[in-house]
């Protein structure tokens, strides 16, 4: 009776075992997730023209990475 006890608590521990790495592995994924999801969401607020096209003014003239746009009146 004692042996097929303790062959019941190794099944026990080992499957108990092999649940906490599975659920190991899903809080990672989800932790993995979540992380992304962030990414995203930062990324889709972004605004690429911004970064891509520098435009300002420079006196008279609006300029787009460096080329001057327009004309003086005289």
């Amino acid at each position: 009776a004692q042996e097929l006890e303790d062959v019941y608590l190794q099944a026990r521990n080992m499957l108990t075992a092999s649940q906490k790495m599975q659920e190991d592995r899903v809080y990672a994924h989800y932790a993995a997730l979540q992380r992304e999801a962030v990414l995203l969401q930062r990324l889709s607020r972004t605004a690429t023209l911004n970064d891509v096209f520098h435009v300002w003014y420079e006196g008279h003239f609006g300029c787009i990475n460096g080329l001057r746009l327009g004309r003086l009146p005289s």
